[in-house]
């Protein structure tokens, strides 16, 4: 399977902290890849190198087959690179249904959008709410609708921020099973960043493991947790107990 999402030897400071070190690996396409390890490792700022938040000091950052480091957010948007945010917030005085059309916006004219802002409200369990003002949601709905909005950017790839952090688990397996079927049925790429192990056991199929800036570990889900090196710095012996 080719990789839609190449990482060659990324590395990204802010003054003397290296917050991403020589971070390398591929995410396939149509694939479901994860990032994981302790707060302070450097995910976000990997997302952010990616997303095009920050360009990185050295390294590549290639997106179906075009060089994406150092073009904007809003370019590599346009080129499919959709991704929520850790702190969610929605535009709190429009409604769920406004939100997710500012991003369907992107790529289609009002009446279509409209219509596919519908398609994946249904699809986030949002429907009911879509009148609703975004400020008063409940935290899940809130996570639902972030996720709603990167979607209606109709990316190829969707880079997923700790979607499911604060989530109880029948709201973190909803979510993932929802993320499943999408992956499932339109061939959505998604890499995500999460602290909730039982979404990536559930989710990825294949995870990368960072501290302190640098890749760690890198391999299928049950090799990965039983890592020396990811027990130590991140999981606990108590996780494969």
């Amino acid at each position: 399977m080719s990789a839609l999402l190449s990482i060659s030897a990324v590395s990204k400071r802010f003054r003397g902290l290296v917050a991403v070190d020589h971070v390398s690996f591929d995410v396939p396409e149509r694939g479901i890849f994860a990032v994981i390890g302790p707060n302070g490792a450097g995910k976000t700022t990997l997302f952010n190198t990616i997303a095009g938040v920050f360009a990185p000091d050295s390294g590549a950052v290639t997106f179906a087959g075009t060089r994406i480091d150092g073009l904007s957010s809003d370019e590599i948007c346009r080129l499919g690179v959709g991704r929520t945010f850790q702190i969610v917030r929605p535009f709190p005085a429009l409604s769920v249904e406004e939100n997710v059309l500012v991003g369907a916006l992107l790529h289609r004219d009002l009446s279509a959008a409209r219509a596919y802002s519908v398609e994946i409200l249904r699809r986030l369990d949002l429907s009911s709410k879509r009148a609703q003002r975004a400020s008063s949601l409940t935290l899940p709905d809130r996570k639902r609708l972030e996720v709603a909005r990167a979607l209606a950017t109709n990316p190829k790839l969707l880079l997923l921020d700790e979607v499911m952090a604060g989530l109880r688990p029948t709201e973190t397996d909803r979510l993932v099973e929802t993320l499943k079927e999408i992956n499932r049925e339109s061939g959505l790429t998604i890499l995500l960043i999460e602290h909730v192990m039982r979404a990536v056991m559930a989710l990825a199929t294949h995870v990368l493991v960072m501290h302190h800036g640098a890749a760690i570990a890198e391999g299928p889900p049950n090799d990965v947790v039983r890592n020396r090196a990811v027990i130590d710095s991140y999981l606990g012996a108590e996780a494969i107990a």
